[in-house]
């Protein structure tokens, strides 16, 4: 059995290996509540790629908090908080107090969106933005807003482009298959796509064939 310190569960290299089939969460007997939490490990043991694996969930009590908030080195998730009070037409004043209680509860950023044709929104949000964490806009509807606006206003960390990749992406396809519908062939497109290489690559076809060579029986 795994060495259990408060909600601690360390993984046992020891058990049997881990079976095919469904687990009931009836049968999973949770830990001891410690600290208004309690802990339902699904499986501890090793799988056949690692000496110990241990995989579950921790449920909280309504309102409890099992240790203080803190972050870890090795952290890799960014947490984006978004507010749609411009969205819903709440106005720029519930926007902002949206945006200041996210980041006083920790969010590493904030978006802010808006569903207007021209950035004078989002810019006026920007410019009163007095919060720590850096903002996230996307300009679908206001592409007009640049760069070099975003730096004069300051505040802005992040910008996504929603949807600019799916919409290139069938305005391409329409074009190649038009192309191809015309001509008969392919030969007259095969140029200006990418090559099977590139797709293999991006998929890291070398890496996946090289794990079901060592994996796959």
């Amino acid at each position: 059995m795994a060495n259990q310190e408060r909600n601690v569960v360390s993984a046992s290299t020891t058990a049997a290996k881990l079976p095919d089939g469904v687990i009931d969460l009836d049968a999973l007997g949770p830990s001891d509540l410690v600290d208004g939490c309690r802990v339902f490990t699904h499986y501890n043991g090793p799988t056949d790629q690692l000496s110990g694996l241990c995989a579950g969930m921790c449920v909280l009590e309504p309102g409890s908090s099992p240790h203080p908030p803190h972050r870890h080195p090795e952290e890799e998730f960014l947490i984006i908080a978004r507010t749609e009070a411009l969205i819903a037409g709440l106005g720029h004043d519930e926007a902002l107090r949206r945006a200041r209680a996210y980041g006083s509860a920790g969010a590493d950023m904030v978006l802010v969106h808006s569903k207007q044709k021209t950035p004078i929104e989002i810019e006026r949000f920007a410019a009163a933005w007095d919060g720590d964490p850096p903002l996230v806009v996307i300009p679908t509807a206001y592409p007009q807003l640049n760069e070099a606006r975003m730096k004069e206003i300051g505040g802005i960390g992040m910008v996504i482009y929603g949807n600019h990749g799916i919409r290139a992406t069938v305005k391409a396809m329409r074009d190649v298959f038009a192309q191809i519908a015309r001509s008969g062939h392919a030969m007259d497109v095969a140029s200006s796509i990418a090559s099977v290489e590139d797709v293999f690559a991006i998929q890291e076809m070398d890496r996946i064939n090289a794990e079901e060579r060592r994996f796959v029986r």
